[in-house]
Protein backbone atom coordinates (compact mmCIF):
# COMPACT_ATOMS: atom_id res chain seq x y z
CA UNK A 1 0.00 0.00 0.00
CA UNK A 2 1.30 3.30 -1.11
CA UNK A 3 2.57 5.62 2.04
CA UNK A 4 -0.27 8.32 3.21
CA UNK A 5 1.64 9.33 6.43
CA UNK A 6 -1.15 7.92 8.71
CA UNK A 7 -1.28 4.63 10.85
CA UNK A 8 -4.20 2.32 10.56
CA UNK A 9 -6.13 0.67 12.99
CA UNK A 10 -8.77 -1.85 11.88
CA UNK A 11 -10.22 -2.68 15.65
CA UNK A 12 -9.82 -1.75 18.77
CA UNK A 13 -9.81 -4.59 21.65
CA UNK A 14 -8.67 -4.43 25.56
CA UNK A 15 -6.16 -6.89 27.42
CA UNK A 16 -4.89 -7.70 30.64
CA UNK A 17 -1.52 -6.08 31.26
CA UNK A 18 -0.40 -7.69 34.62
CA UNK A 19 -1.81 -10.28 36.80
CA UNK A 20 -2.72 -14.23 36.26
CA UNK A 21 -4.72 -13.15 32.96
CA UNK A 22 -2.18 -10.94 31.55
CA UNK A 23 -1.76 -11.04 27.89
CA UNK A 24 -5.75 -12.79 27.51
CA UNK A 25 -8.84 -10.24 26.00
CA UNK A 26 -10.72 -8.59 28.61
CA UNK A 27 -14.37 -9.15 27.09
CA UNK A 28 -14.85 -9.80 23.40
CA UNK A 29 -17.78 -7.88 24.00
CA UNK A 30 -16.05 -4.76 23.84
CA UNK A 31 -14.38 -5.42 20.34
CA UNK A 32 -15.45 -2.31 18.34
CA UNK A 33 -15.16 -2.31 14.20
CA UNK A 34 -13.11 1.10 13.55
CA UNK A 35 -14.02 0.63 9.68
CA UNK A 36 -17.36 1.71 9.75
CA UNK A 37 -18.80 4.81 10.79
CA UNK A 38 -18.46 7.14 13.51
CA UNK A 39 -14.65 5.42 12.74
CA UNK A 40 -13.38 5.75 16.68
CA UNK A 41 -14.30 4.58 20.19
CA UNK A 42 -13.34 5.21 23.70
CA UNK A 43 -12.07 3.17 26.45
CA UNK A 44 -10.20 4.20 29.41
CA UNK A 45 -10.94 8.13 28.83
CA UNK A 46 -8.52 7.42 25.97
CA UNK A 47 -10.08 7.61 22.01
CA UNK A 48 -8.86 5.03 19.20
CA UNK A 49 -9.33 6.63 15.94
CA UNK A 50 -9.55 3.96 12.16
CA UNK A 51 -6.99 6.74 10.22
CA UNK A 52 -4.39 8.45 12.60
CA UNK A 53 -1.15 10.73 11.83
CA UNK A 54 1.88 8.62 12.88
CA UNK A 55 4.72 11.52 11.14
CA UNK A 56 7.62 9.24 12.82
CA UNK A 57 6.55 5.61 11.76
CA UNK A 58 5.15 6.71 8.36
CA UNK A 59 7.27 9.06 7.42
CA UNK A 60 6.63 9.88 3.76
CA UNK A 61 9.78 8.50 1.00
CA UNK A 62 10.67 5.51 3.87
CA UNK A 63 11.65 3.32 0.93
CA UNK A 64 13.25 5.84 -1.53
CA UNK A 65 16.53 5.19 -2.62
CA UNK A 66 18.94 7.65 -0.08
CA UNK A 67 21.24 9.64 -0.98
CA UNK A 68 24.70 9.40 -0.37
CA UNK A 69 26.98 11.52 1.66
CA UNK A 70 30.41 12.90 0.13
CA UNK A 71 31.94 12.86 2.88
CA UNK A 72 36.30 14.05 2.16
CA UNK A 73 38.40 14.12 -1.01
CA UNK A 74 41.76 12.58 -1.54
CA UNK A 75 44.63 13.58 -3.97
CA UNK A 76 48.09 12.46 -5.02
CA UNK A 77 50.88 14.43 -7.04
CA UNK A 78 49.44 13.64 -10.35
CA UNK A 79 46.33 16.01 -11.26
CA UNK A 80 43.38 14.89 -11.81
CA UNK A 81 43.54 11.75 -9.75
CA UNK A 82 41.18 11.87 -6.58
CA UNK A 83 39.65 9.49 -4.41
CA UNK A 84 35.69 10.66 -3.44
CA UNK A 85 35.08 9.02 0.17
CA UNK A 86 31.38 8.57 1.00
CA UNK A 87 28.96 6.82 2.97
CA UNK A 88 25.28 5.06 2.20
CA UNK A 89 22.09 5.00 4.10
CA UNK A 90 20.03 2.18 3.99
CA UNK A 91 16.47 1.90 3.29
CA UNK A 92 13.63 1.08 5.63
CA UNK A 93 14.17 -2.70 6.22
CA UNK A 94 16.49 -3.10 3.43
CA UNK A 95 14.16 -2.60 1.04
CA UNK A 96 15.90 -0.84 -1.29
CA UNK A 97 19.51 -0.71 -0.44
CA UNK A 98 22.25 1.06 -2.66
CA UNK A 99 24.21 -1.32 -5.39
CA UNK A 100 26.40 1.11 -7.44
CA UNK A 101 27.54 4.64 -6.63
CA UNK A 102 27.96 7.27 -9.76
CA UNK A 103 29.94 10.32 -9.65
CA UNK A 104 30.12 13.41 -11.86
CA UNK A 105 32.77 15.68 -12.51
CA UNK A 106 33.10 19.33 -13.97
CA UNK A 107 34.68 22.54 -13.33
CA UNK A 108 30.93 24.25 -13.64
CA UNK A 109 29.59 24.71 -10.55
CA UNK A 110 26.18 23.65 -12.68
CA UNK A 111 27.57 20.72 -13.95
CA UNK A 112 26.75 21.94 -17.46
CA UNK A 113 29.97 19.69 -18.85
CA UNK A 114 30.87 17.03 -16.39
CA UNK A 115 32.71 13.38 -16.58
CA UNK A 116 31.49 10.71 -15.13
CA UNK A 117 32.63 7.58 -13.11
CA UNK A 118 30.65 4.31 -11.52
CA UNK A 119 31.62 2.09 -9.31
CA UNK A 120 29.75 -0.76 -6.95
CA UNK A 121 29.40 -0.09 -3.38
CA UNK A 122 32.48 0.17 -1.27
CA UNK A 123 34.28 3.15 1.24
CA UNK A 124 35.69 5.61 -2.13
CA UNK A 125 35.21 6.10 -5.84
CA UNK A 126 38.72 6.39 -8.06
CA UNK A 127 38.27 9.19 -10.37
CA UNK A 128 40.76 10.43 -12.89
CA UNK A 129 39.68 13.56 -14.81
CA UNK A 130 40.85 15.42 -17.59
CA UNK A 131 39.87 18.46 -15.53
CA UNK A 132 43.33 19.54 -14.32
CA UNK A 133 43.29 23.29 -13.11
CA UNK A 134 41.18 26.21 -11.65
CA UNK A 135 37.97 24.63 -9.73
CA UNK A 136 36.65 20.87 -9.93
CA UNK A 137 33.43 19.98 -8.74
CA UNK A 138 32.70 16.47 -7.74
CA UNK A 139 28.71 15.26 -6.68
CA UNK A 140 26.97 11.44 -6.96
CA UNK A 141 23.93 9.14 -6.59
CA UNK A 142 22.93 6.03 -5.87
CA UNK A 143 21.61 3.10 -8.08
CA UNK A 144 19.53 1.13 -5.83
CA UNK A 145 17.17 -2.48 -6.22
CA UNK A 146 14.40 -0.26 -7.13
CA UNK A 147 14.04 1.42 -10.27
CA UNK A 148 14.49 4.73 -8.95
CA UNK A 149 17.91 6.75 -8.13
CA UNK A 150 18.72 8.04 -5.26
CA UNK A 151 18.76 12.15 -5.80
CA UNK A 152 22.08 13.82 -6.07
CA UNK A 153 23.90 14.30 -3.17
CA UNK A 154 25.52 17.65 -1.91
CA UNK A 155 28.54 18.68 -3.70
CA UNK A 156 32.34 18.99 -3.11
CA UNK A 157 34.83 21.34 -4.52
CA UNK A 158 38.41 21.19 -5.12
CA UNK A 159 40.58 24.30 -6.41
CA UNK A 160 44.18 23.42 -8.10
CA UNK A 161 47.40 25.28 -7.32
CA UNK A 162 48.58 27.82 -10.59
CA UNK A 163 50.90 26.19 -13.11
CA UNK A 164 52.93 27.52 -15.56
CA UNK A 165 51.61 27.17 -19.42
CA UNK A 166 52.10 24.01 -20.69
CA UNK A 167 55.33 23.31 -22.74
CA UNK A 168 54.58 22.72 -26.64
CA UNK A 169 56.29 19.60 -28.09
CA UNK A 170 57.33 17.51 -30.97
CA UNK A 171 55.93 14.94 -32.56
CA UNK A 172 57.81 11.51 -31.48
CA UNK A 173 56.80 7.99 -33.13
CA UNK A 174 58.27 4.65 -32.15
CA UNK A 175 56.88 2.25 -35.13
CA UNK A 176 57.85 -1.70 -34.62
CA UNK A 177 57.65 -3.78 -37.84
CA UNK A 178 57.89 -7.24 -38.50
CA UNK A 179 59.94 -8.28 -41.21
CA UNK A 180 59.86 -12.25 -40.88
CA UNK A 181 56.89 -15.00 -41.86
CA UNK A 182 55.86 -15.61 -38.38
CA UNK A 183 53.98 -13.35 -35.58
CA UNK A 184 55.57 -11.24 -34.05
CA UNK A 185 55.31 -9.68 -29.59
CA UNK A 186 56.05 -6.38 -28.53
CA UNK A 187 55.38 -5.33 -24.70
CA UNK A 188 56.10 -1.93 -23.45
CA UNK A 189 56.11 -0.95 -19.68
CA UNK A 190 55.78 2.43 -18.19
CA UNK A 191 54.32 4.29 -15.53
CA UNK A 192 53.06 6.10 -18.60
CA UNK A 193 50.91 3.05 -19.54
CA UNK A 194 51.26 -0.77 -20.30
CA UNK A 195 50.97 -2.43 -23.61
CA UNK A 196 50.79 -5.57 -25.41
CA UNK A 197 51.15 -5.93 -29.51
CA UNK A 198 50.70 -9.31 -31.51
CA UNK A 199 52.20 -8.13 -34.70
CA UNK A 200 51.37 -10.39 -37.90
CA UNK A 201 54.12 -10.50 -40.32
CA UNK A 202 54.81 -8.00 -42.98
CA UNK A 203 52.82 -5.67 -40.57
CA UNK A 204 53.61 -2.82 -38.19
CA UNK A 205 52.06 -0.83 -35.34
CA UNK A 206 52.70 2.85 -34.30
CA UNK A 207 53.11 4.09 -30.68
CA UNK A 208 52.38 7.93 -29.97
CA UNK A 209 55.78 8.89 -27.32
CA UNK A 210 55.39 12.32 -27.84
CA UNK A 211 53.39 13.43 -24.70
CA UNK A 212 52.68 11.66 -21.88
CA UNK A 213 48.72 10.68 -21.24
CA UNK A 214 49.08 11.56 -17.78
CA UNK A 215 47.78 15.36 -17.25
CA UNK A 216 50.79 18.04 -16.52
CA UNK A 217 53.76 15.25 -16.86
CA UNK A 218 54.97 17.60 -19.40
CA UNK A 219 54.66 20.88 -17.12
CA UNK A 220 56.40 19.04 -14.32
CA UNK A 221 59.32 16.84 -16.28
CA UNK A 222 59.68 18.49 -19.28
CA UNK A 223 59.75 14.83 -21.10
CA UNK A 224 57.35 12.02 -21.21
CA UNK A 225 58.10 8.84 -19.08
CA UNK A 226 60.53 5.79 -19.80
CA UNK A 227 59.67 2.50 -21.78
CA UNK A 228 61.32 -0.84 -21.21
CA UNK A 229 60.43 -2.66 -24.39
CA UNK A 230 60.87 -6.99 -25.01
CA UNK A 231 60.56 -7.78 -28.61
CA UNK A 232 59.83 -11.97 -29.31
CA UNK A 233 58.98 -13.96 -31.73
CA UNK A 234 59.50 -14.35 -35.72
CA UNK A 235 60.75 -17.22 -37.48
CA UNK A 236 63.38 -19.43 -35.76
CA UNK A 237 66.50 -19.33 -37.94
CA UNK A 238 69.95 -20.83 -37.71
CA UNK A 239 71.50 -17.63 -37.26
CA UNK A 240 69.33 -15.88 -35.01
CA UNK A 241 67.04 -13.17 -35.08
CA UNK A 242 67.59 -9.11 -34.35
CA UNK A 243 66.48 -5.70 -34.49
CA UNK A 244 67.78 -2.87 -36.55
CA UNK A 245 66.88 0.26 -35.19
CA UNK A 246 66.87 3.36 -37.67
CA UNK A 247 66.05 7.42 -36.21
CA UNK A 248 65.00 10.28 -38.68
CA UNK A 249 65.01 12.86 -36.86
CA UNK A 250 66.46 13.93 -33.24
CA UNK A 251 68.03 10.64 -31.43
CA UNK A 252 67.92 11.81 -28.28
CA UNK A 253 64.17 11.85 -28.26
CA UNK A 254 64.12 8.34 -28.80
CA UNK A 255 67.51 7.10 -26.84
CA UNK A 256 67.74 3.45 -26.64
CA UNK A 257 70.22 1.44 -24.46
CA UNK A 258 70.27 -2.02 -23.36
CA UNK A 259 69.60 -5.09 -25.41
CA UNK A 260 73.19 -4.89 -27.56
CA UNK A 261 72.16 -0.85 -28.90
CA UNK A 262 75.85 0.80 -28.18
CA UNK A 263 75.41 3.52 -30.65
CA UNK A 264 72.55 5.61 -29.11
CA UNK A 265 73.38 8.84 -30.94
CA UNK A 266 73.78 7.37 -34.46
CA UNK A 267 70.71 7.29 -36.58
CA UNK A 268 70.96 3.15 -36.92
CA UNK A 269 71.82 0.72 -34.80
CA UNK A 270 71.82 -3.23 -34.28
CA UNK A 271 70.62 -5.06 -31.21
CA UNK A 272 71.99 -8.77 -30.04
CA UNK A 273 71.15 -11.77 -31.69
CA UNK A 274 68.27 -13.67 -30.17
CA UNK A 275 66.01 -16.43 -30.28
CA UNK A 276 62.39 -16.36 -30.84
CA UNK A 277 61.54 -17.68 -27.81
CA UNK A 278 63.66 -16.02 -25.40
CA UNK A 279 63.47 -12.52 -27.16
CA UNK A 280 65.36 -9.54 -26.39
CA UNK A 281 64.25 -6.31 -23.66
CA UNK A 282 65.86 -2.87 -24.01
CA UNK A 283 64.82 0.65 -23.10
CA UNK A 284 64.11 3.81 -24.62
CA UNK A 285 64.51 7.49 -23.20
CA UNK A 286 63.27 11.11 -24.06
CA UNK A 287 66.33 13.01 -22.82
CA UNK A 288 65.36 16.19 -24.26
CA UNK A 289 61.60 17.53 -24.58
CA UNK A 290 60.72 17.07 -28.41
CA UNK A 291 61.11 20.29 -30.33
CA UNK A 292 57.65 22.12 -31.14
CA UNK A 293 56.79 21.86 -35.14
CA UNK A 294 59.45 18.56 -35.22
CA UNK A 295 58.63 14.58 -36.03
CA UNK A 296 61.26 11.97 -35.31
CA UNK A 297 60.32 8.85 -36.32
CA UNK A 298 62.13 5.90 -34.67
CA UNK A 299 61.48 2.48 -36.32
CA UNK A 300 62.69 -1.10 -35.01
CA UNK A 301 62.28 -3.79 -37.48
CA UNK A 302 62.57 -7.53 -36.40
CA UNK A 303 65.05 -9.46 -39.25
CA UNK A 304 67.05 -12.34 -39.95
CA UNK A 305 70.80 -12.65 -39.51
CA UNK A 306 72.22 -13.41 -43.32
CA UNK A 307 73.70 -16.89 -43.32
CA UNK A 308 77.69 -16.45 -43.44
CA UNK A 309 78.85 -17.31 -46.82
CA UNK A 310 79.92 -21.43 -47.45
CA UNK A 311 83.32 -22.09 -47.08
CA UNK A 312 85.47 -22.17 -49.74
CA UNK A 313 85.99 -25.07 -52.18
CA UNK A 314 89.08 -27.10 -51.78
CA UNK A 315 91.07 -27.68 -54.53
CA UNK A 316 91.07 -31.22 -56.17
CA UNK A 317 93.91 -33.54 -55.68
CA UNK A 318 95.76 -32.98 -58.12
CA UNK A 319 96.17 -36.65 -60.59
CA UNK A 320 98.83 -37.66 -63.13
CA UNK A 321 97.48 -35.48 -65.23
CA UNK A 322 95.05 -31.90 -64.91
CA UNK A 323 91.73 -33.14 -65.42
CA UNK A 324 88.29 -31.20 -65.35
CA UNK A 325 86.54 -29.87 -62.30
CA UNK A 326 84.10 -31.45 -60.36
CA UNK A 327 80.88 -30.42 -61.32
CA UNK A 328 78.92 -28.57 -58.95
CA UNK A 329 75.76 -29.33 -57.63
CA UNK A 330 73.05 -26.44 -57.45
CA UNK A 331 71.14 -25.86 -54.43
CA UNK A 332 67.41 -27.10 -54.28
CA UNK A 333 65.53 -26.41 -51.09
CA UNK A 334 61.84 -27.87 -50.89
CA UNK A 335 59.22 -25.24 -49.91
CA UNK A 336 55.43 -26.75 -48.83
CA UNK A 337 52.59 -24.80 -50.11
CA UNK A 338 49.16 -24.45 -51.32
CA UNK A 339 47.97 -24.62 -54.73
CA UNK A 340 47.96 -22.03 -56.51
CA UNK A 341 45.13 -19.46 -56.47
CA UNK A 342 44.30 -16.33 -58.41
CA UNK A 343 44.59 -13.86 -55.70
CA UNK A 344 45.20 -12.71 -52.60
CA UNK A 345 41.85 -12.90 -51.15
CA UNK A 346 41.35 -16.41 -52.09
CA UNK A 347 45.38 -17.42 -50.84
CA UNK A 348 44.30 -15.85 -47.63
CA UNK A 349 40.80 -16.92 -47.15
CA UNK A 350 40.49 -18.04 -43.15
CA UNK A 351 39.32 -21.38 -44.10
CA UNK A 352 40.26 -24.15 -46.99
CA UNK A 353 43.92 -22.97 -47.35
CA UNK A 354 46.07 -25.87 -47.04
CA UNK A 355 49.83 -24.46 -46.56
CA UNK A 356 50.84 -27.76 -46.52
CA UNK A 357 49.06 -29.20 -49.73
CA UNK A 358 51.72 -29.74 -51.66
CA UNK A 359 55.66 -30.17 -52.11
CA UNK A 360 57.24 -27.58 -54.64
CA UNK A 361 61.15 -27.08 -54.94
CA UNK A 362 63.06 -24.36 -54.70
CA UNK A 363 65.82 -23.22 -57.43
CA UNK A 364 67.15 -19.72 -58.80
CA UNK A 365 64.25 -17.71 -57.91
CA UNK A 366 62.01 -20.42 -59.66
CA UNK A 367 59.33 -22.51 -57.96
CA UNK A 368 59.59 -26.40 -59.77
CA UNK A 369 57.06 -29.58 -59.28
CA UNK A 370 59.72 -31.71 -58.64
CA UNK A 371 63.43 -32.21 -57.52
CA UNK A 372 64.45 -33.74 -60.79
CA UNK A 373 62.75 -30.93 -63.02
CA UNK A 374 64.46 -28.36 -60.94
CA UNK A 375 67.97 -30.28 -61.55
CA UNK A 376 66.94 -30.61 -64.93
CA UNK A 377 66.17 -27.08 -65.24
CA UNK A 378 62.35 -27.94 -66.27
CA UNK A 379 59.65 -25.10 -65.65
CA UNK A 380 56.26 -25.59 -64.23
CA UNK A 381 53.36 -24.44 -65.70
CA UNK A 382 51.07 -22.67 -63.61
CA UNK A 383 47.04 -21.80 -64.02
CA UNK A 384 47.39 -18.64 -63.68
CA UNK A 385 49.85 -14.95 -65.34
CA UNK A 386 49.79 -14.12 -61.07
CA UNK A 387 49.57 -17.44 -58.81
CA UNK A 388 49.48 -16.91 -55.18
CA UNK A 389 50.71 -19.65 -52.87
CA UNK A 390 50.28 -20.27 -49.45
CA UNK A 391 53.71 -21.15 -47.32
CA UNK A 392 52.37 -20.40 -43.46
CA UNK A 393 49.25 -19.70 -41.89
CA UNK A 394 50.20 -15.61 -42.69
CA UNK A 395 52.79 -15.56 -45.49
CA UNK A 396 52.24 -16.15 -49.65
CA UNK A 397 54.12 -15.83 -52.50
CA UNK A 398 53.42 -14.72 -55.93
CA UNK A 399 54.68 -16.79 -59.26
CA UNK A 400 54.45 -16.37 -62.50
CA UNK A 401 52.92 -19.04 -65.35
CA UNK A 402 56.95 -20.48 -65.26
CA UNK A 403 56.96 -20.45 -61.64
CA UNK A 404 59.25 -17.58 -61.30
CA UNK A 405 59.11 -15.79 -57.83
CA UNK A 406 57.75 -12.41 -58.40
CA UNK A 407 57.16 -10.93 -54.70
CA UNK A 408 55.96 -12.38 -51.30
CA UNK A 409 53.51 -11.12 -48.93
CA UNK A 410 51.63 -11.11 -45.70
CA UNK A 411 47.68 -11.94 -44.63
CA UNK A 412 46.21 -10.02 -42.40
CA UNK A 413 43.96 -12.80 -40.42
CA UNK A 414 40.90 -11.95 -38.25
CA UNK A 415 41.56 -11.48 -34.72
CA UNK A 416 39.91 -12.68 -31.16
CA UNK A 417 40.41 -11.13 -27.79
CA UNK A 418 40.31 -14.05 -25.08
CA UNK A 419 40.92 -12.79 -21.15
CA UNK A 420 43.40 -15.35 -19.83
CA UNK A 421 44.79 -13.14 -17.33
CA UNK A 422 43.19 -16.16 -14.78
CA UNK A 423 43.64 -18.91 -16.61
CA UNK A 424 40.84 -21.43 -18.29
CA UNK A 425 37.27 -22.11 -16.14
CA UNK A 426 36.19 -25.37 -15.83
CA UNK A 427 32.55 -24.41 -16.19
CA UNK A 428 30.41 -21.95 -18.31
CA UNK A 429 28.75 -20.70 -15.03
CA UNK A 430 32.59 -19.76 -13.59
CA UNK A 431 33.83 -18.13 -16.29
CA UNK A 432 31.18 -16.00 -16.45
CA UNK A 433 30.74 -14.91 -13.44
CA UNK A 434 34.45 -13.91 -13.12
CA UNK A 435 34.86 -10.22 -13.12
CA UNK A 436 37.00 -9.73 -15.69
CA UNK A 437 39.50 -6.46 -16.38
CA UNK A 438 40.48 -5.45 -20.03
CA UNK A 439 44.15 -5.21 -19.08
CA UNK A 440 43.86 -9.46 -18.25
CA UNK A 441 42.86 -9.80 -22.56
CA UNK A 442 45.19 -11.37 -24.84
CA UNK A 443 44.93 -10.82 -28.80
CA UNK A 444 44.81 -13.60 -31.11
CA UNK A 445 44.92 -14.11 -34.85
CA UNK A 446 42.79 -17.16 -36.23
CA UNK A 447 42.72 -19.38 -39.42
CA UNK A 448 40.50 -22.28 -40.18
CA UNK A 449 39.50 -21.94 -36.70
CA UNK A 450 42.43 -22.39 -34.89
CA UNK A 451 44.40 -20.14 -32.80
CA UNK A 452 47.60 -18.97 -34.73
CA UNK A 453 50.86 -19.49 -32.77
CA UNK A 454 48.79 -20.63 -29.37
CA UNK A 455 47.86 -24.00 -27.99
CA UNK A 456 46.06 -22.70 -25.29
CA UNK A 457 42.90 -25.74 -23.97
CA UNK A 458 39.59 -24.82 -22.04
CA UNK A 459 37.14 -22.61 -21.52
CA UNK A 460 38.13 -18.51 -21.27
CA UNK A 461 35.90 -15.62 -21.58
CA UNK A 462 35.95 -13.58 -24.44
CA UNK A 463 37.78 -10.23 -23.94
CA UNK A 464 36.14 -7.63 -21.98
CA UNK A 465 35.41 -5.84 -18.53
CA UNK A 466 32.86 -6.88 -16.26
CA UNK A 467 30.60 -10.48 -15.93
CA UNK A 468 28.83 -12.39 -18.49
CA UNK A 469 29.37 -11.99 -22.15
CA UNK A 470 30.52 -15.03 -23.91
CA UNK A 471 33.21 -17.38 -23.84
CA UNK A 472 35.63 -19.33 -26.46
CA UNK A 473 36.04 -23.14 -25.67
CA UNK A 474 39.57 -24.41 -27.05
CA UNK A 475 41.56 -27.69 -27.65
CA UNK A 476 45.34 -27.23 -28.35
CA UNK A 477 44.64 -23.68 -29.83
CA UNK A 478 41.57 -25.05 -31.95
CA UNK A 479 38.37 -23.22 -31.17
CA UNK A 480 35.81 -25.51 -30.45
CA UNK A 481 33.10 -23.67 -30.15
CA UNK A 482 31.18 -20.53 -28.11
CA UNK A 483 28.88 -19.93 -25.02
CA UNK A 484 26.16 -17.29 -24.25
CA UNK A 485 26.26 -16.01 -20.47
CA UNK A 486 23.08 -16.84 -19.31
CA UNK A 487 21.69 -19.67 -21.37
CA UNK A 488 22.88 -22.05 -18.60
CA UNK A 489 20.95 -20.09 -15.50
CA UNK A 490 17.16 -20.89 -14.38
CA UNK A 491 14.40 -19.17 -13.42
CA UNK A 492 13.82 -19.25 -9.77
CA UNK A 493 11.14 -16.94 -6.89
CA UNK A 494 11.86 -15.43 -3.81
CA UNK A 495 10.47 -12.05 -1.96
CA UNK A 496 10.80 -9.07 -3.88
CA UNK A 497 12.56 -7.35 -0.56
CA UNK A 498 15.99 -8.69 1.69
CA UNK A 499 15.17 -8.62 4.90
CA UNK A 500 18.43 -8.14 7.32
CA UNK A 501 18.60 -11.14 10.25
CA UNK A 502 20.34 -8.99 13.06
CA UNK A 503 16.82 -6.27 12.22
CA UNK A 504 14.77 -9.55 11.78
CA UNK A 505 15.29 -12.57 13.42
CA UNK A 506 12.53 -14.44 10.93
CA UNK A 507 14.43 -17.92 13.35
CA UNK A 508 12.77 -16.38 16.38
CA UNK A 509 10.04 -14.68 15.67
CA UNK A 510 8.81 -13.79 19.06
CA UNK A 511 11.11 -11.50 18.97
CA UNK A 512 9.23 -9.36 15.99
CA UNK A 513 6.73 -6.77 16.28
CA UNK A 514 3.34 -9.01 15.09
CA UNK A 515 2.77 -5.72 13.10
CA UNK A 516 5.93 -5.70 11.17
CA UNK A 517 6.05 -9.78 10.96
CA UNK A 518 2.56 -9.56 9.55
CA UNK A 519 4.27 -6.82 6.88
CA UNK A 520 7.18 -9.18 6.29
CA UNK A 521 5.01 -11.97 5.59
CA UNK A 522 3.06 -10.07 3.17
CA UNK A 523 6.19 -9.72 1.09
CA UNK A 524 5.73 -10.20 -2.91
CA UNK A 525 7.90 -12.43 -4.69
CA UNK A 526 10.27 -11.59 -8.33
CA UNK A 527 12.19 -13.79 -10.44
CA UNK A 528 15.92 -14.22 -10.09
CA UNK A 529 18.77 -16.53 -11.42
CA UNK A 530 19.77 -19.65 -10.27
CA UNK A 531 23.26 -21.09 -11.98
CA UNK A 532 23.93 -24.79 -11.94
CA UNK A 533 26.64 -24.55 -8.91
CA UNK A 534 23.30 -23.45 -6.60
CA UNK A 535 24.44 -19.75 -6.26
CA UNK A 536 21.44 -17.46 -6.77
CA UNK A 537 21.87 -14.12 -8.46
CA UNK A 538 19.82 -11.07 -8.92
CA UNK A 539 18.07 -11.19 -12.51
CA UNK A 540 19.11 -7.10 -12.92
CA UNK A 541 22.44 -7.58 -12.29
CA UNK A 542 23.57 -10.97 -13.76
CA UNK A 543 26.38 -13.23 -11.71
CA UNK A 544 25.88 -10.60 -8.79
CA UNK A 545 25.14 -13.25 -5.47
CA UNK A 546 22.31 -12.46 -4.31
CA UNK A 547 21.99 -11.74 -0.49
CA UNK A 548 25.86 -9.85 -0.49
CA UNK A 549 28.37 -11.03 2.05
CA UNK A 550 26.23 -10.44 5.60
CA UNK A 551 22.98 -12.39 4.35
CA UNK A 552 19.53 -11.06 4.02
CA UNK A 553 16.25 -13.36 4.76
CA UNK A 554 14.08 -13.84 1.52
CA UNK A 555 10.13 -15.64 1.20
CA UNK A 556 9.79 -18.81 -0.64
CA UNK A 557 6.98 -19.70 -3.06
CA UNK A 558 5.78 -22.28 -0.32
CA UNK A 559 5.28 -19.31 1.94
CA UNK A 560 8.42 -19.77 4.11
CA UNK A 561 11.70 -17.85 4.34
CA UNK A 562 15.43 -18.82 3.75
CA UNK A 563 18.59 -16.99 4.60
CA UNK A 564 20.31 -16.17 1.62
CA UNK A 565 24.51 -15.31 2.07
CA UNK A 566 26.54 -14.69 -1.04
CA UNK A 567 24.30 -16.70 -3.26
CA UNK A 568 23.92 -19.81 -0.98
CA UNK A 569 20.82 -20.89 1.65
CA UNK A 570 22.31 -20.92 4.99
CA UNK A 571 19.38 -21.41 6.93
CA UNK A 572 15.52 -21.63 6.73
CA UNK A 573 12.70 -20.78 9.23
CA UNK A 574 9.03 -20.14 9.05
CA UNK A 575 7.97 -17.29 10.70
CA UNK A 576 4.63 -16.79 9.51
Amino acid sequence: MANTGYQISPTVRQYFTSGPNSGSVVTASFDVDLTVSPFSASLDNEDYFYRSFDPIDCEPGFEDCQVPLLTSLNTGSRRGRFAINYVTASSYMGSNDPLAITASVSNDPNFGTSEIFSASIGSLIPVTTSFVSGTVYFKAFASCSGPDQSPDSSPLSFTYDLLPPPLSAGSVNIVFKNNLSSAMEVQIRSTRGNADYKIAAGNSITYDYSTSPDPGAWTSTGRSEDLTVTIKGGSRSAYGNFVQRTTTGIEKESYTTGGGYDSPNANSDNSSTFTPDKGITFNIRQLVLPKNGTITNTTFTLLTNTPPPPPPTPEPDPGPAPGPPPASTPYVQTVFGSTPNSNENSVCATTGVNYREKTYFRKNGYLYNSRSDALDNTKATFPNVKNYILTSPTVYLIVNEKGYIQNRGGCALPTISIYTFRGSFSDQESACSRNATSGGSQIFSYKDNRLVGSSLSGRYPLGGSGRGGRNVILSAGSIIGYETCGSELSNVSYGSSGYSPSSYPLDSPSNINPKTLSRICSNSLTTYKLGPSGTIYYASSPYVPLGGGVGRWFKTTSGGFVLIQSGRIINTASPC
